[in-house]
């Protein structure tokens, strides 16, 4: 059973360096959207610093799937062979706090 703990400042460049590959597969799949900046690794790594630091956080956070309302396939029915879709347009909005 794997346990689940909360970061410290040794898992700081192990967080890096996972930020910075999830950059590079973002760029390599969406070249005209995604460039990593030169100092991305010493942005992270003070970022994630001042996040271990600070006991009291509020994250808010929205998001909103399938912006362009898009006729995206959700699935197919194999027995029917019917398309589902996605929703047309699907807001999330979430608000944490960790003390």
């Amino acid at each position: 059973m794997k346990m689940i703990r909360k970061a410290n400042k040794t898992d700081i460049s192990w967080m890096v360096n996972l930020s910075y590959q999830k950059r590079l597969a973002y760029e390599k799949m969406q070249p005209n959207f995604w460039k990593i900046s030169e100092n991305s690794n010493e942005i992270q790594k003070k970022y994630f610093e001042k996040e271990l630091k600070n006991k009291n956080v509020i994250e808010v956070i929205a998001s909103v799937t399938n912006v362009y309302n898009r006729n995206n396939i959700f699935y197919v029915n194999r027995v029917s062979g019917k398309e589902i879709y996605q929703f047309p347009l699907l807001p999330s909005f979430g608000l944490s706090y960790k003390f």
